[in-house]
């Protein structure tokens, strides 16, 4: 493309953004590119659909027209206490009860609506095409029910975290990415669905909450580091079956850990490779599991597990796993007479392994009772492990 063709193109989408701002009842003059902005600021309540706002005004409900997209950008701050200008007034956002985005509003600053703690309603109007929610986008708020535009592809990180009033959400079919820590320390959400699409979350999804039910990501994919990790970390309620594409091959770092109740089967992904701290201190499962064909990494799996009496089998890439130091593998797991299964050989690299199979327990079984291990490898693992000669350790038996 040359130059000249280049102008013309710019000259016919500057023609193109005057059009819509005389068509909203704009005023355009002849200032070019540099006074687009004032001239779309010049478009007047009603020729646009911004939104409104509700909020308390020495405890009277009031709710005022957003009549520009700069006001609108004003209901966004960081800060515990922040103040927007809507209409003229000068609002605080812990006095916000409801929020209305017109169909014209798309382009979200990051921290909207965050700590707006009285916030109990946002509804977006029919038609509005926002792709992309911001960061933060209403954390820590009083949101009781939210219903998503159909086209939203991507939420970002802490999206509505610490959010103490909304029970469920449905997402639209549209949705593919979810950031980190999203609704992360709502102390009410129970019920979320519509992730089918969804390739992408971010860490800490839903961490320390009462969720409550199924869950299904038929889509998950290995698009970025931390996919994966924390996943309900903390849920002490959630006792219900996940599933998870069977071709995702990214981390399963602290997934379900600290789910006290959970006691489901649980298949892990065939081509998962890093295993660390998968449902540690979920004291009530007690279900058989296998580690696939694909891990290089395990680290703390199954530590904390007290109820654990069920087979487990150990596989790895190319047939051998390296230790680092204490793995914590099955520490604690004091009710285990089951047999683990050793498919793959192991050695130890840097440091030692105090930990894994080892229990604080004072009393039966501990290490008389032992763990049985079998498998082709299962004598390399005793040895690489030592056959532990008194408590804290458990007896590795070989059978």
């Amino acid at each position: 493309m040359t130059i000249a063709t280049e102008i013309t193109a710019l000259n016919n989408n500057l023609a193109a953004a005057k059009t819509a701002v005389t068509n909203k009842g704009g005023t355009v003059g002849d200032t070019g590119l540099a006074g687009l902005a004032t001239e779309i600021a010049s478009i007047p309540a009603g020729g646009a659909s911004w939104g409104s706002v509700t909020y308390l005004d020495s405890g009277v409900s009031k709710t005022v027209t957003v009549n520009t997209m700069a006001e609108m950008y004003s209901l966004a701050g960081s800060a515990n206490s922040w103040t927007a200008t809507i209409g003229g007034e000068t609002i605080t956002n812990t006095t916000i009860t409801s929020v209305t985005v017109g169909k014209d509003f798309s382009l979200f600053p990051t921290n909207f609506c965050t700590n707006c703690t009285n916030l109990t309603s946002m509804t977006f109007e029919n038609g509005n095409p926002v792709k992309t929610l911001p960061n933060y986008f209403c954390k820590n708020t009083g949101i009781t029910s939210l219903t998503l535009p159909s086209g939203i592809e991507k939420i970002g990180d802490y999206f509505m975290n610490n959010c103490n009033g909304i029970t469920s959400l449905t997402f639209p079919s549209s949705l593919t990415t979810i950031g980190r820590d999203c609704f992360s320390n709502c102390t009410t959400i129970v019920t979320i669905s519509g992730l089918d699409n969804v390739t992408t979350i971010g860490n800490n999804f839903c961490a320390n909450t009462p969720l409550d039910c199924d869950i299904s990501l038929p889509a998950l994919e290995n698009t970025a580091s931390n996919t994966g990790e924390q996943f309900l970390q903390n849920c002490t309620s959630f006792n219900h079956t996940i599933t998870i594409n069977p071709n995702y091959t990214g981390t399963m770092n602290g997934f379900l850990k600290g789910c006290t109740s959970y006691n489901k089967p649980l298949t892990i992904p065939s081509g998962v490779k890093y295993v660390s701290n998968l449902l540690q201190n979920c004291t009530s499962f007690n279900q058989p599991l296998t580690l696939p064909t694909s891990t290089t990494t395990v680290v703390g799996m199954l530590s904390g597990c007290t109820s654990l009496n069920s087979d487990i089998t150990v596989n790895a890439a190319n047939q051998s796993l390296t230790l680092y130091g204490n793995t914590n593998i099955m520490q604690n797991c004091d009710s285990m007479t089951a047999t683990v299964y050793f498919n793959c050989s192991v050695t130890m690299g840097s440091g030692t392994d105090t930990t894994s199979f080892s229990t604080t327990s004072t009393s039966s079984p501990c290490y008389a009772t032992g763990i049985k291990i079998s498998g082709t490898y299962a004598a390399s693992w005793r040895s690489v492990l030592a056959d532990r000669s008194s408590s804290p350790y458990r007896k590795l038996i070989v059978v």
